[in-house]
């Protein structure tokens, strides 16, 4: 009796639908990854002006500018200049944007533009404002205008 096994073409066959389906794993994988990033991103713009906004309830006779240090500026977020009553820091760590880099702020005498880089779509960035509290997603020139001083 001859014993069965499997031919070289029906081995080969199996490798590709193997390989298909991994694929389309990896490929939804990394979709769930942007889309967390997105989040997170997303929550680190508010969380960063929830604590300007509870610094500004604070010390309501002071600009942005005057409890930051300076009129105006362009920068990482200031950690650990954006205090409470007490003197405690109302951001414990660094917020970071879709990318992972540190979210930015630009602010003059009076105003401020949080902004972090998309996740989804690295051309475009998330901005919130002292003016808008809605996150919004905007396209590039913006995200430039926004770095050069609103």
């Amino acid at each position: 009796m001859k014993a069965k096994s499997f031919t070289l073409v029906e081995l080969l066959v199996v490798i590709m639908i193997i390989g298909v389906l991994a694929s389309l794993v990896v490929l939804s994988m990394q979709s769930s990854v942007k889309k967390t990033k997105e989040a997170r991103a997303k929550d680190s713009l508010k969380k960063t002006q929830t604590a300007i906004v509870q610094m500004q309830l604070v010390y309501p006779d002071m600009t942005v500018g005057e409890a930051l240090g300076s009129s105006s500026g362009f920068a990482d977020i200031p950690v650990n200049k954006i205090k409470g009553a007490d003197g405690s820091l109302l951001l414990t760590s660094t917020p970071l944007d879709g990318l992972g880099n540190p979210v930015q702020m630009v602010w003059n005498a009076t105003n401020y533009v949080i902004s972090g880089k998309s996740a989804q779509d690295e051309s475009k960035c998330w901005y919130v404002s002292d003016i808008s509290s809605n996150i919004s997603r905007t396209d590039p020139s913006l995200c430039s205008s926004i770095r050069l001083g609103m």
